[in-house]
């Protein structure tokens, strides 16, 4: 049995490129994502939760909090 290689790189590119899309889709829809890999909870209380991570230029460990909606006064309020 012989196998079309021109078909295995065209279904590899596909699925390359619809990663892509994800990726991309993810970053805008999520711009927390887009410039963080978030690991793991530290904590959490009142105003929302704590976790760490690493901020994606330059590998800078972080913690990023998280305030829950009812929290902030206005939803485009970010400090």
């Amino acid at each position: 049995m012989s196998i079309d290689r021109s078909s295995c790189r065209w279904h590899l590119a596909n699925k390359i490129l619809m990663i892509f899309f994800v990726v991309l889709f993810l970053a805008t829809v999520d711009p927390l994502h887009a410039r963080y890999l978030i690991a793991h909870k530290i904590a959490s209380g009142g105003f929302g939760e704590v976790y760490a991570g690493v901020r994606k230029k330059d590998g800078m460990p972080v913690a990023l909090k998280v305030v829950s909606k009812k929290r902030m006064p206005e939803m485009n309020t970010v400090r």
